[in-house]
């Protein structure tokens, strides 16, 4: 068994790199767009996105009142799971944040057995 005490030169000992995407040109200078003043960029995100309308907040404040009051007391995570829905769903009604679904609520009132009021 022939012995090698010198590296062989013919071998190429640099690090292969598999799925990784090809190097592209380096953009120009006069490729990139111009940066944005703060204002601007208020500007661009204000009108981009249309806020949702979010669900009322007398009727948020009607199912956290109903949902304490309900005998036995019922814990967001409990309603959550008897009605199959995240308790983050829950979370965001209470805390005024969840997006205008009034058949969601409805049924909330339902379960707790509540009449909502606009």
């Amino acid at each position: 068994m022939p012995q090698h005490s010198q590296p062989v030169e013919n071998q190429d000992w640099t690090p292969m790199v598999l799925n990784s995407k090809p190097k592209s040109a380096p953009k120009k200078a006069s490729d990139t767009p111009p940066t944005l003043t703060n204002k601007e960029r208020k500007l661009n995100d204000s009108t981009d996105a249309e806020k949702s309308e979010l669900l009322s907040r007398n009727i948020s404040v009607q199912l956290v009142a109903a949902r304490v009051a309900h005998v036995p007391k019922m814990s967001q995570k409990d309603l959550a799971n008897q009605l199959n829905i995240p308790i983050k769903t829950i979370q965001e009604i209470e805390q005024h944040r969840h997006v205008n679904n009034m058949t969601l609520a409805q049924r909330i009132a339902r379960h707790l057995k509540v009449k909502l009021t606009k």
